[in-house]
């Protein structure tokens, strides 16, 4: 037993549970450990980096040591074996635990004859399993058995009278480089102390802002959008106090708008002086450094000559490095880590970090209102989600508790309080708002500073004469209301768009259990004539293809969607291929998936879909922020194809939504019986219509105003009795779609029989949605009167009949029927489940069509 220090073998005898605060002789025990591994065989007198921590001997909750717990296994050789034991465990209080095994035989031989192997657990030797407890529990505890061990005297092998002075300790030690998750806590070269009076690191000074960079420019190399955040955290973590608030945003402010000099003198545009210190220009000569990295190659000439020349450009986008930045920057100055005691003051609320750091933005753009248009400086701002991930990267021990009443209660960030040099009276003042309104009082403000000022006293007005102001005349109305609907911004629709003759379905609807769905006729040979396409641009997606076919949609290999997709994008953009050649990209993409998108959980079970979805979505993710922006048509169609597969994503989550399976049938025999009444026709007179008829003839005449069409430009020679006649045909092959989806619906319970299923199964929104999308392209679409109208106004006329046709009516349905407490609310999910994916659908159809009409048409000029 140690007898010089008795406070570390107590509590290695009975450990402090996890809310309480922690002798630093351990953490200093578990880094005079550390450095003996990392350094191997160096001089155990070093001096320890957290001396500051023994001064002050208690580390406040979010300054606990990064989770270590090392296992000596003596050798029998071992000639103190007595004094070693069998085993010997040491372990830290931390939420995080994993474990490694090192050769540590230079460690043993300074103190401990004989050999030993050393198993460690701690994020400086592998990465943390994800998993964070609670302090307030020891699962690891009752599980990982306790072996006592007496170390021996810290007096002989780590002088505690030379604990005041730790300067030179850091230089020396090993640096690690991060991998390339943004969740990764390996360690970096440590220049930092601890605060006497706070908690928190205190930085160290830049004497040279390009050398400093150059420290960790090497992490550039694996640097990816994923982990961006964590690395801007390295990079400021250490110099954040040298780095003035209002420097920074002139910078990030440059950065986009490269006509401003922030190191120019002052100019009557700004009220308040724009000089910096010496200091804080290095600190934001430092940040330039590092925003210029994400600039163009051209712009990057400070690393030649080093060894950092061949550094390939980051696929990081900069105006996401810039945002982040910014609020880095604002969580730094608006925090302060605090020893938790319980009081209000040592606790901030959740959702007031970004209401604070919203706040500061909005006062930065306030203050210097020069700096660029109002609207476009708004861009910087992140969203809540995203700053609250960057709070814990730079405070990666902060805990997060729900306090309160039952029913008031809010989620509070434990062991932080506010920097009142940074967060006045005026913006705690403001923290009750909502963003909204927030927003609104910043925005009335801008309103307010930009309208001119206005006279009160009455001035006499002369008439005003009016001369050549032109009337409204019959012609004039008539031009008017003839001005073509505008294509929307972004989108291959336009109004001269037109559903082919040939069937255009996606997919084969012939369906067969844990089978992928085919491609139609018309989807293959668009497919083909893409994929032949490419190969001239050495691009293959035969891979791919094959992969989608045997249900393999995780993106996390070489052939998956997003690896390919972006390969393929690259490679156009290296070969400066034009907008064209993207075209057939994004069509051969989406074709692919089409089929798979609208397939039923029979066809491809519920996990690959779930699956296909997050692929699709990661593919989303990928081509907003890692592909370098396009200018023009390619920026058009790129933002176009973001929209469309995002659409499939969605699509593929309704097709997911399930009912309950009690009330299922009912649900089945209420929308059958709606429709039954929808399609009643009331008297005997052959004028009369059923009222689903009639909605169709609504549906089809709002749609044609809307849009100001008329079946007159489709050839010269039709009247107004053909245009009523071919409304009339429009309205009854909807209606027939819509009676042989009935039909078809009212066998879903037999065919459940068949399948041996005792009712019809909880998926019946997406059962009647195939049936309809069959008969939608069989039927309704095949139809000669209905190819007539343009895609904008037919897609209308669904939305409008898709938003009315659920009544909801249940008079005399429930004293015929069974009656489930739920049939209310599962009927009006299953109806806008239904009408939402119907919806979905014609808008990703739609684009789909005039993207290949598109490509028709450009192949025919060639």
């Amino acid at each position: 037993m140690c007898e010089t220090c008795p406070s570390l073998s107590t509590e290695l005898k009975d450990p402090k549970p996890k809310n309480c605060i922690i002798p630093s002789v351990r953490s200093l025990y578990d880094n005079i450990m550390e450095m003996n591994i990392n350094q191997q065989y160096a001089p155990l007198n070093l001096i320890s980096p957290n001396d500051n921590a023994v001064s002050q001997f208690r580390l406040a909750i979010p300054s606990f040591p990064k989770p270590r717990t090392y296992t000596l296994t003596a050798s029998s050789t071992d000639s103190d074996s007595s004094r070693l034991g069998d085993l010997v465990q040491v372990s830290c209080n931390s939420p995080l635990e994993s474990t490694s095994e090192l050769k540590a035989g230079a460690y043993l031989e300074s103190s401990i004859p004989g050999d030993a192997n050393i198993t460690s657990t701690s994020n400086h030797i592998k990465e943390p399993s994800g998993l964070y407890h609670s302090y307030l529990k020891e699962p690891h505890r009752e599980q990982a058995p306790i072996h006592r061990w007496d170390p021996p005297p810290l007096s002989s092998i780590f002088p505690l009278e030379r604990l005041e002075n730790n300067e030179h300790c850091h230089a020396d030690r090993k640096r690690l480089l991060p991998s390339t998750d943004e969740k990764s806590n390996l360690a970096l070269p440590q220049h930092s102390e601890i605060s006497p009076d706070k908690s928190h690191a205190v930085p160290i000074k830049i004497q040279d802002p390009e050398s400093e960079f150059l420290r960790f420019a090497p992490l550039l190399k694996y640097l990816n959008s994923r982990n961006l955040s964590w690395l801007l955290v390295q990079f400021l973590k250490e110099y954040h106090q040298q780095i003035p608030l209002s420097g920074l945003f002139h910078l990030v402010s440059s950065a986009k708008h490269p006509n401003f000099d922030f190191f120019a003198e002052p100019s009557s545009a700004y009220n308040e002086n724009t000089k910096f210190s010496e200091m804080e220009r290095k600190g934001i000569s430092y940040c330039g450094i590092i925003i210029d990295k994400f600039k163009d190659l051209s712009t990057r000439r400070s690393l030649r000559g080093t060894n950092l020349e061949n550094l390939k450009k980051p696929g990081v986008v900069l105006h996401e490095a810039l945002r982040i930045m910014l609020a880095i920057k604002i969580l730094f100055a608006s925090l302060i880590p605090v020893e938790y005691d319980h009081s209000g003051d040592s606790r901030v609320e959740r959702s007031s970090v970004y209401k604070v750091y919203y706040m500061i933005c909005q006062t930065l753009i306030k203050r210097y209102p020069s700096r660029s248009n109002y609207s476009d400086i708004q861009t910087l701002l992140l969203g809540q989600s995203v700053l609250g991930k960057i709070t814990k990267l730079i405070y990666p021990n902060l805990i997060s508790k729900r306090l309160g009443r039952r029913g008031q209660s809010k989620y509070n960030y434990i062991g932080i309080t506010w920097n009142r040099d940074t967060v006045d009276v005026e913006i705690l003042k403001l923290l009750n708002l909502s963003i909204p309104e927030i927003s609104k009082h910043f925005t009335n403000f801008v309103e307010k500073k930009e309208q001119k000022p206005t006279f009160t006293r009455q001035i006499s007005t002369t008439p005003i004469i009016q001369k050549d102001i032109p009337t409204l005349t019959e012609q004039s109305l008539a031009a008017y209301w003839k001005t073509r609907w505008e294509t929307p911004l972004y989108g291959y629709v336009n109004f001269s768009s037109k559903y082919p003759e040939t069937d255009c379905s996606p997919r084969s609807w012939q369906t067969g259990i844990n089978q992928i769905p085919q491609p139609s006729l018309w989807a293959k040979d668009n497919v083909n004539r893409s994929l032949h396409f490419l190969r001239a641009y050495n691009i293959d997606l035969d891979p791919l293809k094959q992969n989608l076919n045997r249900g393999k949609f995780s993106g996390d290999h070489q052939i998956g969607l997003q690896s390919t997709l972006l390969r393929a994008m690259a490679t156009l953009q290296s070969l400066n291929a034009e907008a064209h050649a993207f075209m057939h990209l994004y069509l051969a993409i989406l074709l692919l998936l089409f089929p798979i998108v609208v397939s039923s959980e029979k066809e491809v079970p519920r996990y690959l879909k779930i699956d296909l979805r997050s692929s699709i979505q990661e593919c989303v993710l990928q081509l907003a922020y890692s592909v370098p922006i396009l200018m023009g048509a390619q920026a058009r169609n790129l933002k176009t194809f973001i929209g469309i597969l995002e659409g499939m994503a969605r699509l593929v989550e309704l097709t997911m939504t399930k009912i309950q399976s009690e009330c299922a049938e009912l649900v089945l025999r209420k929308m059958i019986r709606d429709l039954e009444l929808a399609d009643d026709v009331k008297g005997k007179s052959l004028n009369n219509i059923s009222p689903l008829e009639k909605l169709q003839v609504d549906s089809v005449l709002m749609s044609m105003k809307a849009f100001n069409f008329t079946f007159k430009e489709s050839g010269p020679n039709t009247d107004d009795e053909d245009e009523i006649g071919t409304i009339s045909a429009i309205a009854q092959a909807l209606v027939k779609s819509i009676k042989i989806t009935k039909h078809t619906m009212s066998l879903i319970p037999a065919l459940a029989k068949n399948e041996e299923l005792n009712q019809v199964t909880e998926d019946l929104p997406n059962q009647i949605f195939v049936i309809g999308l069959k008969f939608l392209h069989e039927f309704t679409l095949a139809d000669s009167s209905i190819r007539k109208l343009p895609i904008p106004v037919f897609n209308y006329t669904l939305y409008h009949v898709s938003n009315l046709i659920p009544c909801f009516s249940f008079d005399g349905f429930i004293d015929s029927h069974p009656c489930h407490s739920e049939l209310f609310r599962e009927s009006f999910n299953c109806c806008w489940v239904l009408f939402s994916m119907i919806q979905e659908y014609l808008k990703i159809l739609s684009e789909v069509v005039a993207l290949s009409t598109t490509l028709d048409q450009i192949s025919d000029l060639q």
